[in-house]
């Protein structure tokens, strides 16, 4: 009877699949995607204010969105714009009380000199958050601001010691 064979076959197969780590897949970071209502309102701010660059543009048919990947060294953010699409009211839930609802929360980036980089937002007239906000006993310090959909940006000070 080949049945038990068979059977101890197709299990350690499954076994196999479901031990697999996705580090045998060379498993790595592509980008953050990120729906927005006008693409190029937000390419302008990402690029101007932040320091994106515009890798490519394009149009996907299958979801009918208008399409930008954008990049800052290391770091991709792919903006998609569908008509008719809305914002969810509570994405716009103010911090602290943003993080009562599960879910993505905020980019975020870290600066050498956080103080210079708030400044510069308020020069931009980009609208703060709150800004040096200490957030730990370690001085973990961030400056919070939104895009111009909304979206959370938290960019903490790091220091060279």
């Amino acid at each position: 009877m080949r049945y038990p064979t068979v059977f101890a076959a197709i299990v350690a197969v499954g076994m196999m699949t479901t031990t697999a780590k996705a580090q045998e897949f060379d498993l790595t970071f592509n980008n953050v995607a990120i729906s927005v209502s006008d693409l190029d309102e937000s390419i302008a701010f990402y690029r101007d204010i932040l320091g994106f660059e515009v890798v490519s543009q394009t149009y996907f048919e299958p979801v009918s969105a208008k399409v930008a990947f954008i990049a800052l060294a290391d770091v991709r953010l792919e903006l998609l714009e569908v008509e008719g699409s809305e914002r969810l009211p509570e994405l716009d839930t103010p911090p602290p009380t943003h993080l009562l609802t599960q879910g993505f929360k905020a980019i975020v980036f870290d600066v050498n000199d956080l103080s210079g980089f708030t400044q510069y937002l308020n020069a931009n007239e980009v609208e703060t958050l709150w800004e040096e906000l200490v957030l730990d006993d370690a001085g973990s310090t961030s400056t919070l601001f939104r895009d111009p959909d909304g979206n959370l940006i938290n960019v903490f000070g790091v220091s060279d010691d």
